[in-house]
């Protein structure tokens, strides 16, 4: 699952342009973002989400996060395919 800020409207056009095959919820009043501690304040009174990956097993512990405040710097897939894997097999 991923979330955004976009509103709910906009995440409609967003999944289908980009073929996106899982769910997106919408946080844009960043609430939620807040309450994990991951918003920024872009210029004035602008806030935005830092990108973060969690992976959260199926008992609701978070067992891996990455957290970059510059989106262009990406978590390698094998690490984020790993930590995938190891909340698995915590099963």
């Amino acid at each position: 699952m991923a979330v955004s800020p976009d509103p709910v409207e906009k995440l409609s056009e967003t999944k289908s342009r980009l073929s996106l095959g899982f769910p997106i919820g919408s946080d844009p009043g960043l609430a939620g973002s807040r309450e994990l501690g991951i918003v920024y304040q872009r210029g004035e009174g602008r806030s935005l989400p830092v990108p973060t990956i969690y992976v959260i097993a199926t008992d609701g512990t978070i067992t891996f996060s990455y957290v970059h405040p510059d989106y262009s710097v990406r978590l390698d897939s094998g690490v984020l395919i790993a930590a995938a894997n190891a909340a698995g097999s915590r099963e």
